[in-house]
């Protein structure tokens, strides 16, 4: 299995002011979202694009829908909401999965959830 992150840049700090202009659109911006405080860049993936099933997630923080499975767009963007073990678990996994799929590109330092993911090999 490869991985989008075997060799880390340094990677950019970003406000959620920030990532909300990162929403795609066809304004020549890309299409990033974060989970656990990671920010992915998701701008060629038509899951994120208008039509697509995680449109609400672009340019938002997405770890508190991602960790309750949800796609309500109340739970997009939701935080100061502790996560159950079962919850943060699910979210590790998550961030595993976007780190074999996605680039990442930026985190957020202030996110309620830092990333318990185990570290990119």
């Amino acid at each position: 299995m490869r991985l989008h992150n075997a060799a880390l840049p340094l990677l950019r700090t970003l406000t959620l002011a920030e990532l909300e202009l990162c929403r795609g659109g066809g304004d020549g911006r890309p299409t990033y979202f974060a989970a656990r405080g990671v920010v992915y860049d998701v701008t060629d993936s038509p899951s994120f694009t208008q039509g697509g099933g995680y449109t609400a997630f672009a340019g938002r923080d997405a770890s508190f829908a991602l960790a309750t499975m949800s796609l309500h767009p109340n739970d997009v963007g939701r935080r100061g909401v502790k996560l159950s073990e079962e919850d943060q678990a699910s979210l590790d996994d998550w961030v595993v999965y976007f780190d074999q799929k996605y680039r990442r590109v930026g985190v957020l330092p202030d996110s309620d959830t830092p990333c318990n993911a185990p570290p990119l090999r």
